[in-house]
């Protein structure tokens, strides 16, 4: 008796581990069992239609990143515009001045906008408008409050324009820019000290114009007056003659620049 009575209870635990078919159609499963497979299926069809939904979205809204619409490259029609006279008396100019044509630059160093159209564009309007005497070139500051060494930069460069050497600092700031852009505090002013440096400016009286933000004003200038003149983003030019400009906007290919001052000229 105490034979079967053992026999029972092992068919009873192996009733609790085994599903038992009662019938050809059905199996019967512990109810723990039962439930954890309810709540596996169920995160299982979660799962799936999560993936098929993000698969669906990629397809019918694909990502579009946001950026300032004037440094966008496209083929836009240029913009005519009427504006006061842009004061440029003093700002850094390459080009002769009784050029027909006068290009404004209002930029920012630390916008890779900025950097790509000096990498891409300004060469060859350098090499076909500039170097012949048919446009000068003007850069104005338009230091961005986003980028925090923007300023710096700009008064960095009018303290290497102090000695002659605004051209020559442009280009080294636009050429290194991911070198300094995100540093900060003395570690920013030994990078530009460093170019100053390297084209042989005096090292102390670049480091006290430096140090003072002596031209800081300057470059608040060039701000205000860009602002006014209705620039929102950097790269911004004003193509033309005095009082009369067409407004091209972004790092744009060579061909649009060519296109505006050809018509203009």
């Amino acid at each position: 008796m105490a034979d079967d009575k053992n026999a029972d209870d092992m068919r009873g635990k192996i009733k609790n581990i085994f599903p038992e078919k009662n019938g050809e159609d059905s199996v019967t499963f512990p109810k723990c069992t039962f439930y954890k497979l309810a709540i596996i299926g169920v995160i299982g069809l979660m799962t799936a239609a999560f993936f098929i939904g993000y698969t669906v979205h990629s397809i019918t809204h694909p990502t579009t990143m946001f950026v300032n619409e004037s440094a966008v490259p496209a083929e836009m029609p240029s913009t005519p515009v009427t504006v006061a006279n842009i004061t440029t008396s003093n700002a850094p100019m390459i080009g002769s001045e009784n050029a027909t044509v006068t290009v404004v630059e209002f930029s920012d160093f630390q916008c890779p906008f900025c950097a790509s159209f000096f990498d891409n564009t300004l060469s060859q309007i350098k090499t076909e408008y500039v170097d012949t005497g048919k446009i000068k070139f003007i850069y104005k500051h338009y230091p961005l409050d986003f980028h925090q060494n923007a300023k710096v930069a700009s008064v960095a460069s009018e303290c290497a324009k102090e000695e002659g050497k605004f051209w020559e600092y442009h280009n080294i700031l636009l050429s290194n820019q991911t070198e300094w852009e995100t540093l900060s505090g003395n570690e920013t002013s030994e990078v530009f000290a460093n170019y100053a440096d390297t084209l042989g400016l005096d090292p102390n009286k670049f480091h006290t114009c430096l140090g003072s933000m002596k031209y800081e004003r300057t470059v608040d200038s060039d701000l205000e007056e860009g602002s006014l003149l209705g620039v929102s983003g950097t790269p911004a030019f004003f193509i033309g003659t005095e009082g009369k400009y067409t407004l091209v906007e972004g790092a744009q290919p060579f061909e649009i620049f060519k296109q505006v001052i050809d018509d203009i000229m």
